[in-house]
């Protein structure tokens, strides 16, 4: 069974079809990669997942349950992580606090705990710090823990972002353009680090453009085209599509 499965996902915004009747699933401990050109539709798919949008027709299962027209949070707590193509951290404030706050959600104390610092409150705090080092340790940032996050490299922030996706132990971790902006040498760490969640047990769904991480990572990849899925495979039979290089054409990463 499916970790995730789409089905004859529609969405449309005014006049324009974004996605045309799209199916499709992830397997539990598989990283799976949607490409396609700009404007393919491949946002919208993840907008979808995390409940930014409500689709217009087709059905989203996660477990085997419905997931569309769930609120945000309803779908966060359920299992699914998310990070997106623009950084969207606290830049005043440390990796470590940065995390922390992906965490709060799941606090349990009382206001006057916190405020009296009673040790049932002491004890929630050394946990959640200690959990969002263990979470920055994932992600090669463990010592980096305390800087202020505009000071790290942009690579960093973008390993930032993933630590802050990964603090509430996804089932289902989606990856907006994960790469985006980054040096060769960066991209290479940032593969490894995919491999090495999917390998602790993290379902990873990729929306990527840069075809050597996608390539070079992948169980399986999907292609969209104008809304429309166009192939479907692993990553060499893909690479080889006519329909697949047709839609790239021009684009020499492929």
């Amino acid at each position: 069974m499916p970790l995730l499965e789409i089905q004859d996902l529609t969405m449309s915004f005014g006049g324009l079809k974004a996605l045309d009747r799209v199916s499709l699933t992830v397997e539990e401990g598989s990283i799976v990669s949607l490409i396609g050109p700009n404007g393919a539709g491949k946002t919208t798919v993840f907008n979808l997942l995390s409940g930014v949008y409500n689709p217009a027709g087709g059905r989203i299962l996660f477990q085997d349950r419905p997931l569309q027209g769930q609120k945000m949070w309803r779908i966060a707590r359920r299992g699914i992580g998310r990070t997106f193509q623009n950084i969207r951290l606290f830049q005043s404030l440390t990796a470590q606090e940065n995390v922390r706050i992906s965490l709060t959600a799941s606090l349990r104390y009382s206001v006057l705990g916190s405020i009296f610092l009673l040790p049932s409150s002491r004890t929630a705090e050394e946990r959640f710090n200690d959990k969002a080092l263990e979470t920055l340790a994932l992600v090669g940032l463990e010592d980096r823990a305390q800087s202020i996050s505009a000071s790290l490299t942009y690579g960093q922030q973008r390993r930032l972002e993933l630590a802050r996706a990964l603090a509430l132990e996804p089932k289902l971790l989606l990856l907006d353009e994960p790469s985006a902006g980054m040096p060769t040498h960066e991209t290479a760490e940032l593969m490894e680090t995919v491999r090495g969640l999917r390998d602790q047990g993290i379902t990873i769904f990729l929306v990527e453009h840069d075809m050597k991480m996608v390539m070079g990572v992948s169980d399986k990849v999907i292609v969209l085209d104008n809304g429309v899925k166009i192939a479907e495979g692993q990553p060499q039979e893909v690479r080889s599509n006519p329909g697949v290089i047709k839609a790239y054409l021009g684009e020499e990463d492929l």
